[in-house]
């Protein structure tokens, strides 16, 4: 074997594996190469009253830059998010009073993620969001005693600015932990987008 086809194997063989690689690969990467993950996560929000949901943010990340045991990317995204707000985690309802509601998020995100540590498994992230959020309401009062049965429902959305902080943990080549913050800003009188919320999950990487 001549070295001109040694070097020739190697540079086919570092090929197939960038090919094959998922994720940020150990050591870090100079390349700008696109990644995408997708995360899941339980949500816990509170805000006007308290919500439990669940969240699914599609990510591509691009890495832009690499350091010694850092590698950074530009990530941008897209986050579906749904959250109901049930009567048994709320406060202040009277006997014979009902209420509840449920929220729908649709936000584009963009950010970048530090991905730390020489196998890059640890990924800390800060994104930018922006969307649609919809909420739908219902409410009721029953009071026999003062012939009141009185039940009433509405539907309104608005646009819903904000950030949020992920730390993914990655244990294995395609899953690992996702960990996140998320708050409105900026916090206004609205109902609909005052809710901060936290959530914990998994994230898949894809390639």
């Amino acid at each position: 074997m001549t070295i001109r086809h040694g070097v020739w194997m190697m540079a086919t063989l570092m090929v197939v594996k960038m090919a094959h690689a998922v994720g940020i690969p150990e050591g870090g990467e100079k390349a700008h190469r696109l990644h995408t993950t997708v995360d899941a996560t339980f949500t816990y929000g509170i805000g006007g009253y308290s919500a439990l949901g669940m969240q699914v943010h599609a990510l591509e990340q691009l890495s832009v830059w690499d350091r010694r045991g850092v590698t950074g990317s530009f990530d941008f995204g897209l986050v579906a998010g749904f959250q109901d707000e049930p009567q048994a985690l709320q406060y202040g309802i009277n006997p014979g009073q009902t209420n509840d509601a449920q929220r729908l998020n649709v936000w584009a995100t963009v950010g970048h993620t530090f991905h730390l540590g020489f196998r890059r498994r640890v990924g800390l992230g800060f994104h930018l969001f922006n969307g649609w959020t919809q909420v739908w309401s219902q409410a009721a009062v029953v009071a026999p005693k003062h012939a009141l049965n009185l039940r009433v429902s509405d539907s309104y959305g608005l646009f819903n600015t904000g950030g949020m902080l992920k730390l993914d943990i990655r244990f294995s080549k395609y899953v690992g932990l996702s960990l996140q913050i998320v708050a409105p800003w900026p916090v206004t009188p609205s109902y609909v987008n005052t809710l901060f919320h936290v959530g914990i999950g998994f994230t898949g990487y894809l390639n």
